[in-house]
């Protein structure tokens, strides 16, 4: 039997107020860990009790909201031993359309988050002894995707950081992961079908079916734990079987 047992434990994650995130937070709640959600609009997961969850309000692309976080994290004073990135994606473009405007705002809310947030909160991650880092992202990690020259530029950059800096700290003790989410039946999801038929894009995955939330926050639970703690420097799909690249 795998123990997911995380009490004592204290996690970070952003994006918490819906979707994956918000899985993440009560997965991670539900195994024991005190949670800081960090969104626009935070709630408190369901199975975190008034005194084993911090809210901060805040957007990943503001420098001042992000100096908040971090003296909101260490103001808490339970130290932090995980750290669960995951934000929004840029919009759509082609390489003869991205203009220089559109790509600075990408880099500000796809990779320069990741980088700035992690590096600050090293220290605390490094006493932990057992720090998890873990990188919420898209397919295009590994694979492009038509009209979507932003991502498809931007997300193997935080891959390629996030593996640079799993060699550097591994000694620690910190695991860095990151997760390739396929079609995941979130807010943004059903937006996105409101006018449009999901057959075709179902028939395309083996598992014929579309992924939930807690497909992604049960994985980052065990890469959360102890059992995990070999287990860096990776992407994993969780995409039904979606993905055909090695």
């Amino acid at each position: 039997m795998v123990d997911l047992d995380l009490s004592g434990r204290t996690a970070l994650v952003c994006g918490a107020s819906r979707g994956i995130g918000r899985a993440c937070a009560e997965t991670l709640a539900q195994a024991g860990a005190e949670v800081i959600c960090f969104a626009r609009n935070p709630q408190r997961p369901a199975a975190a009790s008034e005194h084993r969850s911090l809210l901060v309000g805040g957007d990943l692309t503001d420098a001042g909201d992000l100096d908040r976080l971090v003296a909101e994290v260490e103001r808490w004073g339970r130290g932090l031993d995980i750290l669960v990135h995951n934000g929004g994606g840029p919009g759509d473009a082609t390489t003869e359309s991205v203009t220089r405007r559109e790509l600075d705002e990408a880099i500000d809310l796809v990779l320069w988050p990741v980088v700035e947030l992690t590096r600050r909160l090293l220290p605390a991650l490094r006493r932990s002894g057992q720090g998890r880092v873990l990188s919420i992202g898209s397919p295009t990690f590994r694979e492009v995707q038509d009209g979507r020259v932003l991502s498809n530029s931007l997300r193997p950059a935080v891959v390629g950081w996030l593996m640079t800096l799993a060699r550097e700290v591994a000694a620690d003790g910190i695991t860095v992961n990151s997760i390739a989410p396929g079609r995941i039946e979130t807010d943004s999801f059903k937006e996105y079908y409101a006018n449009r038929s999901p057959e075709a894009d179902l028939a395309a995955i083996p598992a014929a079916r579309f992924g939930a939330p807690a497909d992604i926050a049960d994985l980052v639970a065990f890469l959360s734990s102890a059992r995990a703690s070999y287990l860096t420097g990776t992407v994993i799909p969780v995409d039904g079987g979606l993905m055909r690249s090695w």
